[in-house]
C-alpha cells in the first residue's frame, strides 16, 4: 500500500470517527498522542464541537480535487477564517495565515488524523491524535484549537 492509498484510508476513518461521540473503532495502525486543552469556564464544549465542524469540512474536501485558498475561505465557518493574519500582513508576527494553516491539511501534508476527544468538564478536554511516528509537526491542530479560542494546549505525557 503506497502512503496515498494509505492517507485515504485515513481520511476514511477520520470521518467515521469525527461523527461518533466517542472511539469505537480498532486499534490504530500507528500511535495516539493526546494533548490537554485548556479553555474559558463554560467554552469547553462548544470549541470541541467547533473543531469537528472544521474537520468536518476538511475532511469532506480531501477527496478529489483541492480547493483553492478563496474555496477554503468560502467552505469554512467565517467566524473561524476571520481569525487568521491576512496574507498581505507582513507584520512578522507568530500569526498564521489561513494558507500556512490549510497547507498542512493537503492529503500528501498530513500528519496526523483525529482520534477521540473527551471533554474534561466545562473548561478542558483532551486531544487524541493518531501519527505515524514522533515528534511530528502538530502546529496545526494547537492552531486549530487556539483559532477557536482555547487558551492552552499541552501534550499530555504518561
Amino acid at each position: 500500500m503506497n502512503m496515498s492509498e494509505l492517507v485515504k484510508l485515513d481520511l476514511e476513518s477520520e470521518h467515521t470517527r469525527l461523527n461518533q461521540d466517542s472511539v469505537k473503532s480498532s486499534a490504530p495502525q500507528g500511535f495516539v498522542v493526546s494533548f490537554h486543552v485548556k479553555c474559558s469556564p463554560g467554552e469547553a464544549a462548544k470549541i470541541l464541537s467547533d473543531a469537528k465542524d472544521v474537520l468536518r469540512i476538511i475532511n469532506k474536501n480531501s477527496f478529489g480535487n483541492w480547493p483553492s485558498l478563496e474555496g477554503w475561505s468560502a467552505l469554512l465557518p467565517n467566524s473561524f477564517v476571520a481569525t487568521f493574519t491576512p496574507d498581505e500582513s507582513g507584520s512578522g508576527d507568530d500569526g498564521w495565515t489561513l494558507e500556512d494553516w490549510i497547507y498542512w491539511f493537503e492529503p500528501n501534508n498530513r500528519v496526523w488524523f483525529w482520534w477521540d476527544a473527551p471533554l474534561l468538564g466545562v473548561d478542558a478536554l483532551t486531544v487524541s491524535i493518531l501519527v505515524y511516528e514522533h515528534p511530528f509537526a502538530w502546529e496545526s491542530l494547537e492552531v486549530l484549537f487556539k483559532q477557536l479560542g482555547a487558551i492552552e494546549m499541552e501534550e499530555a505525557m504518561g
